[in-house]
């Protein structure tokens, strides 16, 4: 086993979190919350302290396997979900270290689940760090690390490793290339999500907050209510991006190309999108004879079907008082998007 390599990349998802720890920094700095620039300060320094420590000695060989690459991604994650935590401890907004945790492997893997009751008076970086560990979970730290890291060849068991699908696609002949086509198509979709939004009415941070918890499918909010205070507009483009969000990102890469058979001829997408579409319809007939209002009851419909097949978890309405029919379509969309 290739013990330096390992160690060797540690100690770069150190660095690329020290360099990540920049963003809600600056959140703090902009809000003037004192107490937040010395946390994520210190969490810079520290990261870059332990970064160079496990970067001093050079690995001879850049050459991993599959158990190399499997271990290094379960050390990662163990990594990056105690790092995450931090922020909420030290800053009293989560002061349990185990609740912590919970909320910072929640938010990495996307899964969305919280322990807090009250989330829109937290401080404003510590919101913006919350949303952020979906957007880099949501990709996933190993792959932007090979966005800038050269790294052999054998780096694609990395990349299969931290993939939770079946398989992976390699869009160019070089590994490098293709983690950064991965990463410019997601900042792609994040960036045209958080522009749409501000047109919509949204102001800068609940735009930047949302389309980071959007883009990773994650669903964390910055509000007590998720979306339910949001515009009709303002749901319907986060539905889209949820949806976008779900696909496999082969689908756009053959877009770029101006493949089109690949992408609508494709079993995946229309598959995808008849489900989303059959569900929506089924959802809103059964909403539609309760309160005779279909136009609304379309887009909650549309909303939650977006929402639950990608698993992203955001709502704007109770959906635990809809009938049981379509609670039951839910049900299986869990299962289906999951």
């Amino acid at each position: 086993m290739n013990r330096r390599m390992i160690v060797y990349i540690l100690g770069m998802v150190l660095g690329l979190m020290a360099v990540y720890f920049v963003l809600p920094l600056g959140v703090a700095l902009f809000y003037h919350e004192e107490k937040e620039i010395l946390i994520f300060f210190a969490l810079i320094i520290f990261c870059l302290l332990f970064a160079l420590l496990l970067l001093r000695r050079k690995t001879k060989s850049k050459e991993f396997f599959v158990r190399e690459a499997l271990l290094v991604t379960a050390l990662v994650w163990v990594l990056i979900s105690f790092l995450g935590m931090l922020p909420f401890v030290l800053s009293g907004a989560i002061p349990h270290p185990v609740d912590a945790l919970f909320e910072s492997i929640s938010g990495f893997t996307t899964t969305g689940s919280t322990i807090l009751t009250e989330i829109a008076s937290l401080p404003k970086s510590i919101l913006f760090w919350r949303s952020s560990t979906h957007f880099l979970g949501g990709m996933g730290v190993l792959i932007l690390l090979m966005a800038f890291l050269p790294l052999p060849a054998s780096a694609i068991h990395l990349m299969q490793a931290e993939s939770t699908g079946v398989t992976v696609s390699k869009f160019s002949s070089r590994l490098r290339n293709t983690a950064k086509i991965l990463y410019l198509m997601y900042l792609f979709l994040l960036f045209v999500q958080i522009i749409l939004l501000k047109i919509s009415g949204a102001g800068w941070f609940s735009a930047i907050n949302i389309s980071l918890s959007t883009s990773g499918t994650g669903g964390f909010s910055i509000y007590n209510d998720s979306l339910t205070g949001y515009t009709g507009l303002q749901q319907i483009i986060v539905t889209f991006f949820m949806i976008f969000g779900g696909m496999n990102f082969s689908i756009y890469f053959y877009l770029l190309k101006r493949q089109w058979k690949k992408v609508f001829l494709g079993d995946e997408v229309r598959f995808y999108v008849l489900l989303i579409v059959l569900s929506t319809v089924l959802i809103t007939l059964s909403l539609g004879k309760i309160d005779n209002s279909y136009l609304t009851s379309l887009r909650y419909a549309f909303f939650h079907t977006g929402s639950t097949i990608t698993s992203t978890g955001f709502a704007v309405v109770d959906h635990g008082t809809w009938p049981m029919f379509a609670k039951f379509i839910l049900v299986i969309l869990m299962f289906i998007g999951a």
